[in-house]
C-alpha cells in the first residue's frame, strides 16, 4: 500500500495476504489516490481513493486484471463506474488494439525477450532482496521503453493516441468535477511523457481551480513543482535552484557551487542502473575540464534508505559533490520534469541557461571543448 504519487517498489506499507484475504485500517487527513500492488507485479498497481467507510476489494493477478472489483466510497464509485462508463466510447475505439495485445500476451509475444526473462525469474524468486533487484531491472526496462515487443509497442502507441483525446476534458467532467480523483488524473497527465507539447496556460487555469476547491491538499505543492519544471526545464530555460544536504548533513545551495561555471546537474538514484553507468562515463570528462571551469553536482534520490546512498557513494567514489533528496521532500524530481524515474542530467552554462539535457559523455566533451 502506498500513495499514488510515490514510486512503486521503494516505499509503502506491506499488508499480508492470508488465505486469499487481507484487511488494513488506513488513517488519513485528506483524500488522495493510493495504490495496492502485488510485490511481484510492481508494474500493475490498483488505484483507489480512501473515504470514511469500508472499501472492499477483489484483486487478481495481471492475467485477470479486468476482473478486479472495488466497492465502497463515492469517489471510487465515480472513478470506476460513472466516469469510466462515460469514457467507454474511447475504450471501444481502443478495443481492437487491446484485443490484439491480448493475443500477443496469449502467444507470449507481448513483452520483449529481456522483460520475459526478468518476469520469469521474478515468478520464482523467494528472497526479498532478489525480488527488489528484479523489480528495479523491470522498472529500468519500462523507463527506457524496452519492456514491450515491437508489435506490442506499435499497438500500444495507437491506443495511446486515442486515450489522449480524454485528457482535454477529464478534469471537469460532470460528476468528476475537480474532485480529488480528477486532481490525481491531472498530475498523471502532466507527468505523462507522451504529452510532448502541453498547453501550460490551460494547465495553470485548471490548477487554479483545483487549488480553490482543495486549498490544503498535498497535490498543490506537487503540481506547483511540476508546472515550474514545465516553465523552466528545457533547452534555453533557466535551471531551478535548491538547497540540499550532503552526506554529512551540510546544507549546500546549488547556485553557490555552480555560479560562474559550466555545470552538469546529475539527478540519479541508487536503483537506477542507467543513471549510475552514465555518471561513470562522466568521470574522465570531469577530470579533464574541472580545473578549466566545469563542475558536476550530483543529487542522489532515494526512498527511506539513506544507507543505500552511502553504500553506493562508497562504491562509486564520484569525485564531485553529491547532495541528498530523500522521499522527494523538496520536489526536485518534479521540478526537473523527471518524476517517477531514476533521474536525468542537465547542462547549464555560466549564465544559468540550460544548454543540453541528458547529453552523452562525448556530447558533453564536445560542448566543453568549444566553451572552455
Amino acid at each position: 500500500l502506498l500513495k499514488g504519487t510515490e514510486l512503486a517498489g521503494f516505499s509503502g506499507m506491506k499488508i499480508p495476504v492470508t488465505n486469499s484475504t487481507f484487511s488494513y485500517e488506513l488513517k488519513f487527513e485528506l483524500t488522495e489516490a493510493y495504490m495496492l500492488i502485488f510485490p511481484d507485479e510492481m508494474h500493475n498497481p490498483f488505484i483507489f481513493f480512501p473515504e470514511d467507510c469500508t472499501i472492499n476489494f477483489k484483486l487478481h493477478s495481471f492475467d485477470r486484471v479486468r476482473e478486479n472489483k472495488i466497492a465502497g466510497g463515492e469517489l471510487n464509485r465515480i472513478y470506476y463506474n460513472q466516469y469510466w462508463e462515460f469514457v467507454d466510447d474511447f475504450y471501444t475505439k481502443c478495443q481492437p488494439y487491446n484485443d490484439s495485445n491480448n493475443i500477443l500476451r496469449e502467444k507470449g509475444e507481448y513483452y520483449s525477450e529481456p522483460m520475459d526473462s526478468l518476469m520469469a525469474k521474478l515468478s520464482s524468486a523467494e528472497k526479498q532482496v532478489e525480488i527488489s533487484q528484479l523489480n528495479e531491472k523491470i522498472a529500468e526496462l519500462s523507463e527506457q521503453n524496452l519492456h514491450l515487443s515491437e508489435d506490442a509497442k506499435r499497438l500500444t502507441e495507437k491506443s495511446f493516441e486515442i486515450m489522449e483525446e480524454i485528457s482535454s476534458w477529464r478534469y471537469d467532467y460532470e460528476g468528476f468535477n475537480y474532485s480529488e480523483a480528477a486532481y490525481f488524473w491531472f498530475i498523471q497527465n502532466i507527468q505523462d511523457p507522451r504529452n510532448k507539447n502541453p498547453n501550460i496556460q490551460e494547465l495553470r487555469e485548471h490548477y487554479q481551480t483545483f487549488q480553490r476547491k482543495h486549498p490544503k491538499h498535498p497535490y498543490n505543492i506537487i503540481v506547483s513543482n511540476l508546472l515550474e519544471g514545465l516553465d523552466n526545464i528545457c533547452i534555453g530555460g533557466k535551471y531551478i535552484d535548491f538547497t540540499l544536504p550532503d552526506i554529512e548533513g551540510n546544507q549546500i545551495k546549488l547556485s553557490d557551487v555552480i555560479h560562474g561555471k559550466i555545470a552538469l546537474i546529475d539527478l540519479w538514484a541508487t536503483w537506477c542502473g542507467p543513471c549510475i553507468k552514465k555518471a561513470r562515463t562522466m568521470i574522465p570528462v570531469y577530470e579533464e575540464f574541472n580545473e578549466k571551469g566545469f563542475v558536476i553536482i550530483g543529487v542522489a534520490g532515494e526512498w527511506n534508505n539513506l544507507e543505500a546512498i552511502k553504500e553506493r557513494l562508497a562504491i562509486e567514489k564520484f569525485p564531485w559533490i553529491n547532495l541528498i533528496e530523500l522521499n522527494n521532500q523538496n520536489g526536485i524530481w518534479d521540478k526537473y520534469g523527471v518524476s517517477n524515474s531514476g533521474g536525468g542530467t542537465f547542462l547549464v552554462d555560466r549564465n544559468g541557461e540550460i544548454i543540453a539535457i541528458d547529453p552523452t559523455a562525448e556530447e558533453l566533451r564536445g560542448i566543453l571543448e568549444k566553451a572552455l
